[in-house]
């Protein structure tokens, strides 16, 4: 029997012979000696021991060293790695281990020369660990220690140093004698005497992670400056900051802590200074700066309320925040109202909320919800049609069945809403969520007028974006609805009335307190009138699916009338008076309904889509009193307009019961988002 070659086996068999064909040419095009993974090479030759080197290796002038992951240079008694020309520049990237022992100057010594180096292994120097005349650029991944009397990097001069891994020393984590133009960390840097030492200028110092000293965290005794220095990581020490020399910019969203009792330690000749605190500044400590002008800018979404020595600050901006300074000017009080202008759109969203769950029952499912006047009955009749057909019902005893289920129904529903509100004004971001319950019960009371009752409570949170601070909010509620037809147009109307209260809490940063933070909670309570009108029309649209579109309009005023509220547990605390809230608000669009019928009963669904505007005509101003004196600032937008989208689904089944639910995305000019759901049941008897 004669055998059939495989396909798959001849490619195979042809794939292997190219590979052996290969493979002496690969290996010829190595250089001689060169290994093919894991090895210590000079200018990609090996070097003598590699792949564990335990004598120094010497860079000459413009070469490369390479440790690969797996190898290692190891050295007892003198540097792992030398440059001792002075002038050269040498480059070392290392993936593996660079280390010595005894008595040695560094692990890597560049001695007079300009270093360039990559790091993601480890270097371990017995005093230093990485010692040159000029870093050029420092990428640090890994590990860079020292120990004895030597620092984790040290030269005269770094022009680029970007740390995110660890440096660490018993001296300094990072030292420079003359200059260091850019150092970036978002790993760690630590020395048991300073985690930065800086001789000259430090130009700029960006930290996200933590830079932690013995002495100070940051230390600038040197006769340039410290031209700017960003932190939203953590700087530690017996003195956070501490500087000879000016400290001209900076800029803290982190924490930075002085265990003296002393975070920033400014003892410079007299110059002008700019400090800017934003959302997340944490200091501990006091803040002493030298004579000259100190510009103190507050950022949206922070309350301080922060103690200073020496030069009173002079208030540059607060991003529109409330603000007040003592009679010394040495404390300044700043407070983000975030949440507590944010009362305008917990107002709006609940008053929609409810106004949502009313319509669904006399509006946006009016031919099939059970909530009409006998006008409505003929409207429904094509819909019940579909129900009911082949039962054997003519038109007189379907109508006559309609009316008798429309008479009186109870019914229970659910809403909420989540709110992405992005800063305005003086307010910080915010997310916004409520959620609430509503029960009723309506019916008919004559041909031309059906009448509901219902009652419920709803549950919100606003926090703003930091989350620095957070106001609960908790409202009860009750009211009556009805529904007419008129001059071709159905009329609705709800008037909504309730309680309402709020539990605030606000983080206020204290550089006085353990921990830096201390917070501050307040109890407010209110009531609340919303009355409602909608008015609905229908239009013929035979292209449509469902054959016809209805125009609506709502007519909604909101009026909330709050105690005020005096805030306890902090040094300083706010306090605000009573006030009013008003808002009107004109809601246009249009539904666009479909009615088919589905196994067990009829299923309604409706795309609505619109514009919605809010005018907000209460108090725009809020008063108040902080550390002793009158403050005002203002309550927010007092217009918005948005475009509004919902989808809504309803069945109603042949025994008369309804369940339904709705889904609505709304977009406004205050650069908000919100998306809001709802979904309730209904049953007739």
């Amino acid at each position: 029997m004669k055998c059939k070659r495989s396909r798959a086996g001849g490619l195979g068999n042809l794939t292997a012979k190219l590979a052996w064909g290969l493979f002496p040419t690969a290996l010829a095009a190595l250089a001689p000696g060169q290994a093919l993974a894991d090895d210590v090479l000079l200018n990609g030759t090996p070097v003598a021991g590699s792949p564990a080197v335990t004598t120094q290796v010497a860079i000459p002038d413009t070469q490369v060293l390479r440790v690969d992951p797996a190898a290692s240079i190891n050295v007892n008694g003198t540097d792992a790695v030398a440059d001792f020309l002075n002038g050269t520049t040498i480059t070392v990237n290392n993936m593996g281990a660079i280390e010595t022992t005894g008595n040695a100057i560094g692990a890597i010594n560049a001695g007079g020369s300009t270093l360039f180096l990559t790091n993601s292994g480890t270097v371990t120097g017995s005093n230093w660990g990485v010692f040159a005349s000029t870093i050029e650029s420092l990428v640090n991944s890994g590990t860079i220690s020292g120990s004895g009397i030597g620092d984790g990097v040290s030269a005269g001069i770094i022009t680029s140093l970007v740390n995110s891994g660890t440096i660490s020393s018993a001296r300094n984590g990072v030292a420079s004698s003359g200059n260091i133009t850019s150092l970036i960390n978002s790993g760690t840097i630590s020395g048991a005497d300073n985690g930065v030492f800086a001789l000259g200028t430090l130009t700029s110092l960006v930290n996200t992670g933590t830079i932690t000293g013995g002495y100070a965290g940051i230390n600038g005794s040197n006769s340039g400056v410290i031209g700017r220095l960003e932190n939203s990581g953590t700087i530690t020490g017996l003195f956070g900051i501490f500087t000879s020399s000016p400290l001209t910019t900076l800029v803290n969203s982190g924490t930075i802590t002085g265990t003296s009792g002393v975070a920033i330690f400014d003892s410079s000749a007299p110059a002008d200074h700019e400090l800017t605190l934003l959302a997340g500044s944490n200091i501990q400590g006091n803040i002493l700066f030298s004579e000259g002008t100190l510009s103190l800018n507050v950022g949206n979404g922070l309350s301080i309320s922060n103690t200073f020595l020496g030069t009173p600050p002079v208030i540059g901006s607060t991003g529109g925040q409330p603000f007040v300074q003592s009679a010394s000017g040495l404390e300044v009080v700043v407070v983000d109202p975030t949440t507590l202008v944010a009362a305008d759109e917990q107002l709006a969203d609940l008053s929609s909320g409810i106004s949502g769950v009313i319509g669904s029952r006399i509006g946006q499912q009016r031919s099939l919800s059970g909530f009409a006047a006998y006008q409505q009955v003929e409207r429904a009749d094509s819909a019940m049609m579909l129900a009911y057909e082949g039962e054997g019902d003519d038109a007189d005893a379907l109508r006559e069945r309609l009316r008798q289920q429309i008479r009186r129904q109870v019914w229970v529903e659910g809403f909420g809403s989540y709110r992405d509100q992005g800063a305005n004004g003086n307010a910080a971001g915010s997310q916004q969520v409520i959620g609430g319950v509503v029960a009723g019960i309506d019916g008919t009371v004559s041909d031309n007028l059906s009448l509901g009752f219902f009652g419920g409570g709803a549950w919100g949170q606003v926090e703003n974006d930091p989350g620095a601070q957070k106001t609960d909010s908790e409202s009860f509620y009750g009211g009556i609805y009805a529904a007419t037809s008129g001059w071709g147009l159905d009329w609705d109307f709800v008037l909504t009335a309730g309680q309402t209260s709020y539990d605030r809490e606000r983080q206020v940063a204290n550089n006085l307190v353990v921990g830096g933070i201390e917070t501050a909670t307040a109890d407010e309570d209110g009531w609340f009138i919303i009355p409602e009108l909608t008015v609905t029309g229908e239009m013929a649209a035979p292209m449509l699916p469902g054959g016809k579109i209805e125009p609506f309009v709502t007519l909604r005023y909101a009026g909330l009338f709050l105690d005020g509220f005096s805030e306890t547990g902090v040094t300083n605390p706010l306090t605000v008076g009573s006030r009013e809230l008003h808002q009107g608000t004109v809601r246009l669009g249009m539904h666009l309904p479909r009615t088919v019928k589905v196994d067990g009963g009829v299923l309604t669904t409706r795309a609505t889509f619109g514009i919605e505007g809010r005018t907000n005509f209460g108090d725009d101003v809020l008063t108040g009193t902080l550390l002793g004196q009158g403050i005002a600032f203002t309550a927010g937008d007092d217009e918005v307009l948005a475009g509004f989208l919902a989808l809504t689904a309803e069945f109603l089944s042949m025994s008369g019961m309804t369940a339904y639910g709705a889904v609505e995305t709304q977009v406004d000019t205050t650069s908000a988002v919100q998306v809001a759901a709802k979904a309730g049941v209904k049953v007739p008897f």
